[in-house]
């Protein structure tokens, strides 16, 4: 007889407890889909800071539920229809929130949250909330309550935005199941929750047999579970190839070996570095070799670059770049005209002049330097920034260059196409490898 009670009590935390961690890993996911959105849409092009703020918001609180669509598809189908969710609501009929007539047992579905934007405010509590992260206590690195949340949601890692007409570099956000004792989990247009968890085994307990309405009591008012997540900018260190509908790395000319490879724009780390953001920048790229020469028009006399290529490009099987890649110029094949070159935003990679030694360099036959025993002049991706350009034709003058006029992007958050890895204390200086001035172009990457 005594085992039966201890095989009911194994029961019980197996089954109670069971559900509330698989609830609480399912909305972490939703939380960490909202958050990455959020701020990946930063900086899209949008006519106004506050439509901007709106269009972002709405994405995120729609990667939130993406989670849960089994097909991905939000417009195919309605809420009613989801298979997958944040957890069972059930509800028991003791005495708690959402309660059955009678005391059977009742599933009402998957719970799948529904995040409000929290636009007018920005406030703390919010579901999705802008600010700014910092990983760790600048007075103290080493305190060990610096990422804890409170039950009012005040964290000391993060500072919520006083005004959304500046970008902020971090993004927020919160899923919950919770008994909204203080009144902060569903205000309208601001935050939601969904039900607590109802024990279900543990219902058979006699613990609070008469609770106090102000007194937590686990059997009448369930388990709480939330999942918070923050995403925060970091300098991209991968990025890829700009497509037809996706922004990357400037297509800009043919590689002459190989006609189906593109290559990209890249520019010298410290002439760019030099221009300011929103400068015009007009240069010219040269036929046969790629290089690339500043001219007048703009301040950009001095720019240097080149139409790059990742050396391993073949063997990866991708189009695109790293932090870290040494990349060369070479022969190159121009557009015979500006309508081969598409027009608008895209990235451009960010390399120092680096010395391969001869046995380091795995494609021999693309050699700028061929000096025997010297090595060889090759250009290293320290990063990547943005860019527009606005117009690109055959040069004035002849000679197979493209003239290409082009506007410097202030830092953004890609939108697409480009990746970020976490800022860790023990490896900033390894990471922050490009110069002041650079405006790097920034990825989303979950730092909490």
């Amino acid at each position: 007889m005594l085992l039966i009670f201890v095989l009911m009590g194994l029961t019980a935390v197996v089954v109670d407890l069971g559900i509330a961690r698989a609830t609480q890993l399912q909305l972490q996911a939703s939380a960490d889909a909202a958050a990455v959105e959020g701020l990946r849409a930063r900086d899209a092009k949008v006519a106004t800071s506050s439509e901007l703020e709106l269009a972002r918001r709405l994405r995120a609180a729609q990667a939130a539920a993406l989670v849960f669509d089994d097909n991905a598809d939000l417009a195919s189908e309605g809420a009613v229809a989801y298979r997958l969710g944040a957890g069972p609501t059930l509800a028991t009929g003791v005495g708690g929130i959402d309660d059955p007539a009678g005391g059977l047992l009742t599933d009402s579905g998957p719970f799948v949250p529904g995040l409000q934007l929290n636009l007018e405010d920005n406030r703390r509590e919010g579901d999705l909330v802008a600010g700014t992260y910092e990983a760790t206590d600048p007075a103290d690195a080493g305190r060990n309550d610096w990422h804890v949340e409170s039950s009012n949601y005040e964290r000391l890692d993060f500072t919520p935005a006083t005004t959304l007409d500046t970008p902020a570099p971090s993004f927020l956000a919160r899923t919950r199941r919770t008994r909204d004792v203080d009144g902060l989990d569903r205000v309208p247009g601001v935050s939601s929750s969904g039900p607590t968890l109802p024990y279900l085994f543990g219902l058979g307990s006699a613990v609070l047999s008469a609770p106090k309405p102000d007194v937590y009591d686990p059997r009448r008012d369930g388990v709480t579970v939330r999942g918070t997540a923050i995403a925060n900018a970091e300098p991209a260190v991968i990025a890829g190839m700009a497509t037809e509908n996706v922004t990357g790395l400037a297509p800009i000319a043919l590689d002459a070996t190989d006609p189906t490879l593109r290559r990209w724009l890249g520019f010298e780390l410290q002439p760019w570095s030099a221009l300011p953001a929103g400068a015009q920048i007009v240069f010219d790229v040269i036929a046969v070799d790629g290089t690339i020469v500043g001219v007048d028009g703009g301040p950009s006399p001095s720019l240097v670059g080149g139409a790059l290529r990742v050396r391993e490009l073949e063997e990866r099987g991708l189009e695109g770049a790293r932090v870290g890649d040494v990349v060369d110029g070479g022969a190159v094949v121009l557009p015979g005209t500006g309508d081969d070159v598409p027009l608008g935003r895209f990235y451009v990679g960010l390399y120092t002049t680096v010395v391969v030694a001869p046995d380091a360099d795995p494609d021999p036959s693309s050699d700028l330097d061929p000096a025997p025993g010297l090595g060889r002049l090759c250009f290293c991706v320290n990063g990547f920034a943005a860019i527009t350009i606005a117009s690109a034709s055959p040069a004035p003058g002849g000679g197979g260059a493209l003239r290409v006029v082009g506007i410097k992007s202030p830092s953004i958050v890609a939108p697409a196409n480009a990746s970020a890895v976490r800022s860790l204390a023990a490896n900033v200086a390894d990471l922050e490898l490009l110069s002041a001035g650079a405006e790097p172009l920034l990825a989303p990457v979950l730092a909490r």
